[in-house]
């Protein structure tokens, strides 16, 4: 009895992982691996084999992306699509993420003071003082944080294009707000999300979410959890 619970516990696991795999799609951009659930919408450009969304697609095919890979989320948390094709993820969530080439060696860029990233910010930072969020605005929609612990993840300084103030009629192109980072070696990012879902207050919580979603997509089906935590 033992041994047959042993060997149906084997079964499930491997069915469990077969399954996950099956439904998983693998894209290579610059050496780094992604495995994207086949139900979410992805965009690629220069893609080797060409890539269809509704082509059957071969469990083990690597597509290898030349250009950038983007994904798009919904737009409204209490969408169905959320539930039905997003299940791994828990909305308030950014809606685009678009990924491309970015900076080798991150261990040793984070090393470096974001003052030496990007003297001329720096510059004008010291000219204005930051408001009580922990902005300095440099434009009419542009926003650098500064407090410390704040950068891109690459040792710049994190930087947002976004319009605060918003009112419910802004709802699209100027609720758009964009910001890049790096969270794995040779990849950059550049996540969009909607600043009625996240008020200034909360535009440090898109970075965390940025780093948690690759982070995720980079680790095999088999190796990861359900969930993006």
């Amino acid at each position: 009895m033992k041994l047959l619970t042993t060997i149906l516990t084997a079964s499930m696991i491997s069915m469990s992982a077969f399954s996950a795999t099956a439904q998983t799609i693998t894209f290579e951009l610059n050496g780094t691996r992604f495995y994207f659930p086949k139900a979410w919408t992805i965009n690629v450009v220069g893609a080797d084999p060409p890539y269809n969304a509704s082509a059957a697609i071969a469990g083990k095919a690597v597509f290898k992306v030349e250009r950038t890979i983007l994904i798009s989320f919904p737009k409204v948390p209490g969408q169905r699509d959320w539930q039905e094709r997003y299940p791994e993820i828990s909305p308030p969530f950014i809606y685009e993420l678009l990924i491309s080439s970015g900076i080798r060696n991150l261990s040793e860029a984070r090393q470096r003071s974001r003052e030496a990233s990007d003297p001329e910010v720096s510059k004008r930072l010291k000219q204005l003082q930051p408001d009580p969020d922990g902005f300095a605005r440099l434009g009419n929609q542009y926003y650098v944080a500064v407090r410390p612990g704040d950068d891109d993840g690459a040792g710049g300084y994190l930087q947002f294009s976004c319009k605060p103030g918003l009112t419910e009629r802004d709802r699209g192109v100027l609720s758009r707000c964009t910001v890049h980072t790096y969270v794995v070696d040779g990849i950059g990012l550049r996540a969009s999300f909607d600043a009625l879902e996240f008020d200034k207050l909360r535009w440090r919580d898109v970075p965390k979410q940025v780093d948690a979603l690759v982070k995720w997509l980079v680790t095999p089906p088999s190796q990861r959890r359900e969930k993006i935590d």
